[in-house]
């Protein structure tokens, strides 16, 4: 049973069924799919930074959880340009506005390149020539620039093609309730 027929439960019942599991519910309820109001911004890594998630869990830990992500955001880019889904890659950047900021962000490079993950600090000169330092103003210091690890998909879309994907699977069904009202199924 899965609860929602937005972008994650059409996607995981599309897995699912994949995967070979014969009967999948999906309860679709009344309300609109969260991923139809969602701006469709992407991210490789983590939203954290790289820093906090090892001081918590070891650099292995933060390598391993930085990489699951990356993993999964090339494998919807790659889904949503195979499926004619609109998708767009850009940088992922991280405006840095304080000194602490910009110490934080220096040691989370140098241990980003270290475990071979790619980033690195644009400031001073590098900041100036870089192609948006127009738009950001005095008040930014640097840049982390984690490389092409962002972009936006068409969410409509990507909705849609999961949902005639899901529809057309012998393996899904659809009910419109709740969670609390599908014994009988």
């Amino acid at each position: 049973v899965i609860a929602g027929a937005g972008v994650t439960g059409l996607s995981a019942a599309l897995h699912l069924a994949e995967a070979g599991v014969q009967k999948i519910l999906i309860v679709t309820g009344s309300s609109i799919p969260t991923s139809l109001t969602a701006p469709g911004m992407l991210s490789g890594g983590q939203r954290d930074n790289f820093t906090r998630v090892a001081a918590a869990h070891q650099s292995d830990f933060a390598k391993t959880i930085w990489l699951f992500g990356d993993r999964a955001f090339d494998l919807t880019a790659n889904w949503a340009r195979n499926h004619g889904v609109p998708f767009s890659n850009c940088r992922r950047l991280r405006l840095i506005a304080t000194p602490e900021e910009l110490a934080e962000a220096t040691i989370a490079v140098r241990e980003m390149n270290a475990a071979r993950l790619t980033s690195q600090i644009l400031s001073d000169k590098k900041l100036a020539a870089s192609p948006w330092a127009r738009a950001l103003g005095p008040r930014i210091l640097a840049v982390q620039d984690d490389g092409e690890r962002g972009g936006w998909i068409d969410t409509h879309t990507m909705q849609r093609k999961l949902r005639l994907a899901a529809e057309a699977n012998p393996a899904v069904q659809f009910i419109d309730g709740t969670v609390e009202n599908i014994s009988g199924y």
